[in-house]
């Protein structure tokens, strides 16, 4: 039996022992402050803003994913598929969704997609006269189609194929604070005659580089990715299998109305013949009418969010129920009247537009 004058002993030694590692701790968990407040005021400012828009969301409408519409998704809407899917849009806005002869049915979508423009407090405002500021504040940012081309029709002549090829650019130089930022190419179809916000779908296959709607998983955000994407009038956003690719591989983006608005939507890496890929039954009072050749930026604070250079979408051929091909390229009657848009030029952003040889090139900075 230990006298009581050991026990006190060990006691006091005890508390030394737990004071020793108390104190390390401390000086640990000082030096981790240390170097996590070793970056810029700048990076603090955006990692707040982020955050401080992560909160807004979540207080009003919790658990909502901006999509490349420019609209905000609740999560139990947006659906991600391992393989080729179908989807039946049925009149009342409900879906019937097959993947591997598998057919459930989606109900209209509960909750309200939310425009970008509704969380633009603490970013720049999302219009077309951005382009005339000339100096921008460092703690903004934004997320919205960038530059882009875009065609329209009439609604007697409805688009029903698009086809485009681009090569995957380098990689950007930063994936902006917690590695948010984002960049997407692709060419779509769109109701809503080309006029912002009108849309209420848009079929897409889509190369992106960092965080999407449809890729979560962080390990995939320091990739080129090609995943075709419906955001349809239900609204609920679908996604197509995931494919990886690299910097230099070629992309085909195609969309073609198989009859009765019955649309097919492939992205395919030209040198494996992978391809993300759905069809889609639009309802028959859908019209296609409206095309895009664009860029897109998610959560963007600087010009190396982007990538070096330029990316030109070549072999561009659109189609309209009058069975013309509306590109010089090929010899046809008629040329695609391309209209460039340019909403953000903080980093002299451009779209080119060779109508001879019928070729748009998205410029990223210069």
């Amino acid at each position: 039996m230990k006298h009581i004058s050991d026990i006190y002993i060990v006691t006091i030694q005890n508390m030394k022992m737990m004071l020793l590692f108390s104190n390390l701790f401390i000086a640990i968990c000082m030096t981790i402050m240390v170097v996590a407040t070793s970056t810029t005021d700048v990076d603090k400012k955006q990692e707040k803003n982020i955050i401080s828009d992560d909160i807004v969301l979540k207080q009003n409408e919790e658990l909502y994913t901006l999509m490349h519409d420019s609209y905000y998704y609740h999560r139990e809407c947006i659906h991600i598929h391992d393989d080729t899917f179908e989807i039946e849009n049925l009149e009342n806005g409900d879906e019937h969704v097959t993947v591997n002869d598998k057919k459930s049915l989606y109900k209209k979508c509960p909750y309200p997609r939310i425009h970008s423009s509704s969380f633009n407090d603490n970013k720049i405002n999302n219009n077309n006269n951005i382009a005339n500021k000339q100096q921008q504040n460092v703690e903004s940012y934004y997320s919205d189609w960038v530059a882009y081309a875009k065609a329209t029709t009439s609604n007697t002549n409805l688009f029903t194929f698009f086809n485009s090829t681009w090569k995957v650019p380098p990689p950007p130089t930063s994936k902006g604070p917690f590695g948010l930022s984002s960049v997407y190419l692709f060419n779509g179809l769109e109701d809503g005659a080309g006029h912002a916000g009108n849309a209420s779908l848009i079929l897409q296959p889509v190369l992106s580089y960092g965080k999407s709607g449809c890729i979560l998983n962080p390990i995939d955000w320091g990739k080129w990715n090609i995943v075709s994407y419906l955001v349809s009038g239900s609204g609920r956003a679908h996604c197509g299998k995931r494919i990886e690719v690299e910097e230099g591989d070629e992309i085909v983006g195609t969309m073609i109305n198989k009859g009765n608005n019955n649309w097919e939507v492939d992205a395919i890496r030209v040198k494996t013949n992978e391809k993300s890929s759905y069809i889609s039954q639009l309802p028959v009072d859908k019209t296609i009418d409206a095309a895009y050749i664009t860029l897109e930026g998610m959560i963007i604070y600087g010009c190396n969010a982007f990538p070096n250079g330029s990316t030109t979408f070549f072999n561009n051929q659109l189609k309209t129920t009058s069975s013309k091909t509306s590109n010089a390229i090929n010899g046809m009657e008629e040329e695609t009247n391309w209209v460039k848009i340019i909403k953000h030029n903080e980093c002299k952003q451009n779209v080119l537009i060779n109508n001879q040889e019928g070729n748009v090139t998205i410029v990223y900075k210069q």
